[in-house]
């Protein structure tokens, strides 16, 4: 399962990666928030959780259903495994550091 998301490049030369990780009931863009907590001169990759969630947005899991949790955990590790390394990569050349953000949900499914 591939997992909708989006990269923000920045200008800088090997600035670092962040991988921002949305909460139930939010999409990938509700992490911008947390924008003005990171450095200007960082990357960001937004990823957006795989499940619509019945009272609004996306979910990792859907908590009012029988839906192991273990099904969104499992498309995000698969991302961050797989897919992850090809979009660090593209940096070619640089060594880049790498840095986990997450809240609520996605936080949990991040750790």
């Amino acid at each position: 399962m591939s997992l909708i998301n989006q990269l923000i490049v920045s200008n800088e030369e090997n600035a670092p990666l962040c991988v921002l990780v949305h909460g139930r009931g939010f999409d990938m863009f509700a992490m911008k928030v947390f924008e003005r907590a990171l450095p200007a001169s960082t990357h960001r990759l937004y990823v957006q959780a795989p499940f619509k969630d019945p009272k609004g947005g996306f979910c990792w899991w859907d908590i009012s259903q029988e839906q192991d949790p273990f099904d969104g955990v499992q498309a995000l590790g698969h991302f961050l495994l797989h897919e992850l390394p090809l979009i660090v990569r593209s940096f070619a050349n640089q060594d880049i550091a790498l840095f986990g953000y997450g809240f609520s949900q996605g936080a949990a499914t991040l750790s």
